[in-house]
């Protein structure tokens, strides 16, 4: 199965992400284009901009410019190896919102993105981006297992 544009959820806790793994390979194996949207948010900035919004500012600033650089890293990255890709970074909260709305934009075939094993606990008081994003993703959603089978040819 081929896919014309692969959507990546990115995350820049995920150093070695499975789901970036996953991505490439397929986009690799069936041509196409791998559209990687990595989306930053700061609660603590919002408390911040309370007591001084040109300190938020300039955090904010700094974030994003950090987010851009390891973006264009993992973007360079992938090209090196053959594979059509760009990235955009997304700042804002609620998370998910902005994810469905970047995910209409784009249109893509598929949305990849790594799986995030929640605290029992906090499976209970909160629901995890994943369940909403199998609800409410208008294109196939993939998320990927950290122990994920191996890569497609």
């Amino acid at each position: 199965m081929s896919h014309r544009k692969v959507f990546l959820i990115a995350r820049r806790s995920e150093p070695h992400s499975p789901a970036l793994n996953r991505a490439a390979a397929l986009v690799r194996a069936g041509g196409g284009e791998l559209h990687l949207c990595l989306f930053e948010q700061q609660p603590l900035l919002e408390t911040v901009a309370q007591l001084s919004s040109e300190v938020a500012r300039l955090a904010r600033e700094a974030q994003l410019a950090e987010a851009h650089q390891w973006l264009k890293d993992k973007v360079q990255a992938l090209r090196e190896t053959g594979v059509k890709a760009e990235g955009e970074v997304v700042w804002g909260r609620p998370l998910l919102e902005h994810m469905l709305t970047k995910i209409r934009q784009q249109q893509p075939s598929l949305v990849v993105k790594d799986i995030h094993l929640e605290p029992l606990l906090r499976r209970v008081l909160l629901t995890p981006i994943d369940w909403h994003l199998l609800r409410e993703c208008p294109s196939p959603l993939m998320l990927v297992n950290p122990q994920a089978l191996p890569l497609p040819r």
